[in-house]
């Protein structure tokens, strides 16, 4: 029952244009969440790569700060005591500090230059000096804790620039010393350096506008920071692009795969619920094949049997009913069992040199009374020189009578029967063609294809009001080809059908045979 229901299930339309949408929903869903997945990548990588800019800015500013802080204090060493006497040698300092400013304030600042640093503008000098003259008292006033080195920055010469101060205590009254340093040589001489390890962050101006973070390089160089480089960015998205088309690619390759599964799970539905209705309408068929018959027999039988017959003619006749009768049972009965041995794989053909005219001669023979009977005008042509075959004549008799019994179940005013054997060669091989015409109802051009299927019958009215089982044409099809060759059929509707039989010719003996 539950069987039943799944397959009635996907055999409405509804019901599976309701399942397809919902697996392009689900396709849908799961796409999206997998692009989102794939474009969360690169933020995840990008994010990973900022401790890494932390950790460097510590580095920088360390750096920078370990080496302004032994320049300013060598200078304090050296002037300090001196002050406010000139110095007779400054000291040495870093490429990238240019200048030392000296004040106690209770003087102006002297400046000084330092050697190996860089030679700056004079006319820069008065203007740094103004712009450091609010810090002097800050500075000289500075906690103890506050002590160590700091880091202004100011615009000289309209450019950003930095400035070291240290305040230095003495016995006597405090002391600032403050440094100008060359960021460009800052950046050569200890940035690069130091970045050069770290290959996917560059360094930018803090003021810049990206579409990623910024690191700045505060305190020591407050106007610059670090990022990832556009390289690594550019490439980080370029992955994410390329994992997005790989993610969407696959979801749509399982989309497909999923819609193509569930097309062919309701293909192979319908065909089960066909083939389901095709033997309940089998099964209908046969007991009314079978009931029919044993019906007349046992009516007639009884009749005879208790002598309320008395005239010989009828007699005769109630017996020829009684064989008629039996005759169509033991052929569906005949019709079944073949059926069923063929598809189990037990069916046998014994097979052997025949000659198809004999064969047929015997069927049309045997059959010719039923045809007289129905009143049929018919006629059996057979071409001079037929070459042998290798067939089951049992089997072959059997596929020919089915044929025949056709056209006498599906005729109508017009009774006509024509069975005709002809030389013929087909797919590149010789052989003999088996014509069954007739001038019956026809057959539907939808029905064509499927006439040879087992349990089949056409719902066509013409068809149903005519008993029948849908085992004939399917064991003509397997009898046929069990014989290595074809059958087809030509049919337009109302016109009448003709079924042919190509049977392959017998492979000629070897000389050697022949001889031998």
């Amino acid at each position: 029952m539950e069987d039943s229901e799944s397959k009635s299930f996907w055999s409405r339309p509804r019901a599976g244009q309701g399942a397809i949408a919902l697996a392009v929903l689900l396709a849908g869903v799961g796409l999206v969440v997998a692009i989102r997945q794939t474009q969360a990548g690169p933020l995840q990588r990008l994010a990973e790569l900022r401790p890494e800019a932390r950790d460097l800015v510590v580095r920088i500013n360390h750096e920078i700060t370990r080496q302004v802080r032994a320049t300013l204090q060598d200078a304090a060493v050296r002037f300090a005591a001196t002050l406010p006497a000139d110095f007779p040698e400054p000291p040495s300092s870093p490429a990238w500090m240019s200048v030392v400013f000296i004040s106690d304030g209770r003087l102006a600042p002297k400046l000084f230059r330092l050697h190996g640093g860089t030679e700056a503008p004079s006319s820069g000098y008065q203007e740094f000096m103004e712009l450091m003259a609010p810090r002097w008292n800050v500075l000289l006033h500075a906690r103890p804790a506050a002590s160590d080195v700091q880091f202004f920055q100011e615009t000289l010469d309209g450019q950003q620039a930095a400035v070291a101060a240290l305040p230095v205590p003495r016995g006597d009254g405090p002391l600032v010393i403050a440094a100008l340093l060359d960021t460009a040589r800052l950046e050569r001489e200890v940035l690069d350096p130091l970045l050069a390890p770290a290959r996917h962050l560059e360094l930018t101006s803090s003021a810049a506008k990206t579409d990623v973070w910024t690191e700045p390089l505060g305190p020591a160089l407050p106007f610059l920071a670090l990022r990832p480089s556009a390289a690594f960015v550019s490439a980080e998205h370029a992955a994410a692009l390329r994992q997005t088309l790989v993610s969407a690619g696959v979801m749509l390759l399982v989309l497909v795969a999923l819609l193509l599964v569930m097309r062919a799970m309701t293909r192979v539905a319908r065909r089960e619920m066909e083939l389901s209705r095709l033997k309940s309408e089998f099964v209908a068929d046969v007991s009314h094949e079978l009931k029919t018959p044993l019906a007349l027999i046992q009516m007639f039988g009884e009749t005879l049997r208790e002598g309320r017959v008395r005239s010989e003619d009828k007699k005769q006749e109630y017996y020829e009913i009684i064989i008629r009768e039996s005759k169509r049972l033991t052929h569906l009965i005949d019709n079944l069992l073949d059926f069923a041995r063929i598809g189990s794989g037990k069916k046998i053909y014994q097979l052997q040199r025949v000659r198809v005219e004999h064969i047929a001669r015997e069927v049309y023979e045997a059959y010719r009374h039923e045809l007289d009977h129905q009143g049929f005008t018919h006629e059996l042509t057979v071409a001079d020189g037929l070459p042998e075959v290798e067939a089951d004549p049992d089997a072959l008799a059997q596929a020919l009578l089915n044929l025949m019994s056709n056209t006498v179940k599906y005729s109508e005013d017009d009774r006509w029967l024509k069975v005709a054997l002809d030389h013929e060669t087909r797919r590149g091989r010789r052989g003999v063609l088996i014509s069954v015409h007739d001038r019956g109802i026809g057959i539907r051009p939808e029905d064509r294809a499927r006439v040879f299927d087992g349990f089949f019958r056409a719902p066509d009215d013409k068809v149903r009001k005519r008993r029948g089982a849908g085992l004939g044409l399917a064991l003509v099809r397997d009898i046929v080809e069990a014989h290595r060759g074809f059958v087809e059929v030509e049919a337009r509707l109302v016109k009448g059908t003709t079924f042919h039989i190509f049977l392959p010719e017998c492979p000629q003996p070897n000389k050697d045979e022949t001889d031998g």
